[in-house]
């Protein structure tokens, strides 16, 4: 459609029922409504796992088994490299 004139748009537009050309429109619509929604759960996301990382908890945790959490992140991305593979 980049390519056309924008003679062959219009006349591509006007071969369009109007029915169509609505619903193509709320179909857009939700899109872009779902694209917000997404965005703004992963904002949510990142900041309750940055309020549960700073807790005394999670903290004393990672001081407690930091090698062996980084020991397995190893593992798992060498994993999910080979399983790509």
């Amino acid at each position: 459609m980049d390519a056309m004139t924008p003679e062959e748009l219009d006349a591509y537009m006007q071969a369009i029922p109007e029915w169509k050309r609505g619903a193509l429109q709320v179909q857009e619509n939700q899109e872009i409504e779902e694209e917000e929604v997404q965005s703004i759960f992963k904002r949510a996301r990142a900041k309750a796992a940055n309020k549960i990382k700073n807790t005394a908890f999670a903290k004393d945790l990672y001081e407690r088994e930091g090698e062996k959490i980084d020991y397995y992140q190893k593992e798992y991305s060498q994993f999910k490299n080979d399983a790509r593979d």
